[in-house]
């Protein structure tokens, strides 16, 4: 599989994608903007375009490194595997019905997915014995 130039931004460390946003608004910025202005032509404006669309780009990747820039770069949604079955037996037994053990759950890992929870609990409400799905 061909690598894109937009996934190689993404793998490149946090700070890259804001200084390459701050080089080109600096150097390459006001020379397409003076060259649009000043000689309207198809180049210019290409070259005017083509500026502000890398632009959009870089600034979308400070934006996304910046959300990210406090979570740990190996740290993922907790996995079904990871949540135990006692936690799971322990909530569908303290709670009434389905929906209130998905919550409850769901507040107790965050990050574990609504299909990956709603499995658990109708696992867990699943009678041994029962080999169809929880009713």
């Amino acid at each position: 599989m061909a690598t894109t130039w937009g996934s190689r931004v993404r793998r490149c460390e946090p700070w890259l994608a804001g200084a390459m946003f701050l080089g080109m608004a600096v150097t390459v910025g006001p020379q397409a903007v003076v060259g649009a202005v000043d000689d309207p032509g198809m180049w210019n404006t290409l070259y005017l375009v083509m500026w502000v669309v890398v632009m959009v780009v870089l600034g979308r990747e400070c934006v996304v490194g910046l959300r990210k820039r406090g979570t740990a770069a190996g740290s993922s949604a907790p996995t079904p595997a990871i949540v135990l079955p006692d936690d799971v037996l322990a909530v569908v037994e303290s709670t009434g019905g389905r929906v209130a053990a998905v919550k409850m759950l769901r507040e107790a890992h965050p990050g574990l997915g609504l299909k990956a929870t709603v499995d658990l609990v109708d696992d867990a409400r699943r009678d041994p014995s029962d080999s169809g799905p929880a009713t």
